[in-house]
Parts: C-alpha cells; sequence; structure tokens
C-alpha cells in the first residue's frame, strides 16, 4: 500500500511537472529557474531539464542552449554580487545555504587555479551560485570567468540534453515511477559534490 502511495505520488509530480514543460511557456520558465539557481535559487535546472528533452527530443539542443545562456547571465550576475556587494548580499547568501566553509575553502583554488578550477566547478553537481559569487569576491578577470563558464556549463548541459535524448525512451517509464528519487538524488548529488570538496581540502 506504502509502495503504491509513492508510485502514485512520483507518478503525479512527474505527470504534472511533464505537463507544465510542454506548455509555451515552458522554455521562459526554464530559463529563469537556470538564471536564478546561478546566484540565489537552490534547485538545479536538471530537475527541469531532463523531463524537457523526454517530452521535446526533438528540441534537445534548444533546451541545452537555453538553459546554457540563463546560466551564463545568472553567473554575470552573481559575479557582479560577489564582486561589488558580497558583503552587502553574498555573504548573506552563503550563510542562508549554509556555504560559508566551501566558499572559504574555495577561494584559494580559485586564486591558485582559476580557469581550470571554474571549468571543473561548472561542470561538478555543485551549487554554481558559490562558483560565480567566488570569482567575483577574489576578482577573477570576467572574461576569464565568462569564458570558463560558458565551456562548463555548455558541455554539461549539452551532454546531458544529448544523454536524455539518446538514451531517453529506454528508461521513460521507469523516470516516470521513480521521479522522486531522481529529484532527490540531484539534491543529494549536489551535497555530495560540497562534502567532496570540503574534504579534499
Amino acid at each position: 500500500m506504502i509502495q503504491n502511495q509513492k508510485l502514485t505520488l512520483s507518478h503525479r509530480i512527474h505527470d504534472w511537472l511533464l505537463d507544465r514543460v510542454q506548455r509555451p511557456n515552458a522554455l521562459w520558465l526554464l530559463f529563469t529557474v537556470s538564471c536564478l539557481e546561478s546566484f540565489i535559487f537552490p534547485i538545479p535546472p536538471d530537475i527541469l531539464l531532463v523531463p524537457m528533452v523526454l517530452a521535446l527530443p526533438h528540441k534537445a539542443f534548444r533546451i541545452a542552449l537555453v538553459t546554457t545562456i540563463a546560466s551564463l547571465i545568472g553567473g554575470v550576475i552573481g559575479y557582479y554580487i560577489g564582486s561589488v556587494f558580497f558583503h552587502l548580499i553574498g555573504e548573506r547568501l552563503l550563510e542562508f545555504y549554509g556555504f560559508q566553509d566551501v566558499f572559504a575553502q574555495f577561494q584559494a583554488d580559485i586564486q591558485k587555479w582559476g580557469f581550470w578550477i571554474i571549468s571543473l566547478k561548472g561542470l561538478m553537481p555543485i551549487p554554481f551560485k558559490v562558483v560565480s559569487l567566488c570569482a567575483g569576491m577574489t576578482h577573477l578577470k570576467f572574461s576569464t570567468f565568462i569564458f570558463a563558464a560558458l565551456i562548463a556549463r555548455s558541455s554539461r548541459f549539452f551532454l546531458l540534453a544529448y544523454a536524455v535524448k539518446t538514451f531517453g525512451a529506454k528508461f521513460a517509464n521507469h523516470f516516470r515511477t521513480y521521479f522522486v528519487m531522481f529529484i532527490v538524488s540531484v539534491i543529494l548529488a549536489c551535497l555530495l559534490g560540497l562534502g567532496i570538496i570540503g574534504w579534499l581540502h
């Protein structure tokens, strides 16, 4: 009985989201989430990108492009907050999400590795807001930040869109059943990424 309730909940959430991502304004919703995630929002855009590509595989790369552009715009905002308003806004955001320790560790990395650390962290399942805020706060060269972020974010979203477009039909039914687990897994992956960064230091 409990298992059936879990399946029903997962089906309902999946079907509700699938309905939303097929509406005319779905790309704007994805754009908004992806942009906000780069400097303030806690939910990664992957949670919307995957069901959108499953529902509209012929638009997979357009969806990835929108996600990438929005993430970069949000990253620019995060960079600006970190550079100009860190003590007024950036610090409060980090405190709110509990990212102070990770941020402190990341500062040394970004000053030492610059382009390469931005490229790596942008690919990993960690909140991109930490990357953008830190890049601005440490005054990393803006062109370096943008170039590294473009490579990292486009690689992540286009590869994910390609994988879902190519193999999505094979696991679409399972995805519907375990959609709640997918959401939880994405969130846990972000937390795990932060944990690994902390452990390595």
